[in-house]
């Protein structure tokens, strides 16, 4: 039987343990909602991918990418989103029904984020510390497009 210390300690971790919000609630507050573009000022291109992160009610977060404006390129969902620190959040992209990547992103400002880092769940890494491991360059920074669509 256990002692009545250790019910406890036990019960004590369980109330410390802070809630977890729901992923929607999660994005929304760090601001990660719409759509992104490296530059909104020039429509999707190959060198000018615009993401959007949204919610239909009642479905999870949508991942969308398009690089011509008419066609997604990918369409994820997003789970177990995280905020690690109020400029931080983690969170795991699915990918055909299976987790594609676990990715950590940090907000610049009010309008602006970019990738800390990206691992897949074997432990392949495509970005660490803000810089592409396939390139060496530091991630892209992408700015909200206020009023904007992904595709026409």
């Amino acid at each position: 039987m256990a002692s009545s210390s250790s019910v406890l300690a036990c019960c004590w971790l369980l109330i410390a343990m802070p809630a977890r919000a729901d992923d929607t609630a999660v994005f929304r507050a760090f601001g990660l909602e719409g759509v992104f573009a490296d530059d909104c000022r020039l429509p999707p291109a190959p060198d000018n991918a615009w993401i959007s992160y949204d919610w239909p009610p009642g479905g999870p977060i949508r991942h969308r990418v398009t690089f011509d404006g008419r066609t997604l390129f990918l369409q994820d969902s997003i789970a177990d989103a995280v905020r690690l620190s109020p400029t931080m959040m983690r969170f795991t992209v699915i990918r055909q029904g299976k987790a594609a990547l676990v990715v950590t992103t940090e907000r610049l400002d009010d309008t602006r984020y970019h990738t800390v880092e990206s691992v897949t769940p074997d432990g392949a890494v495509y970005f660490h510390e803000g810089i592409a491991l396939s390139t060496g360059k530091q991630s892209q920074v992408f700015e909200a497009c206020e009023g904007s669509a992904l595709v026409s």
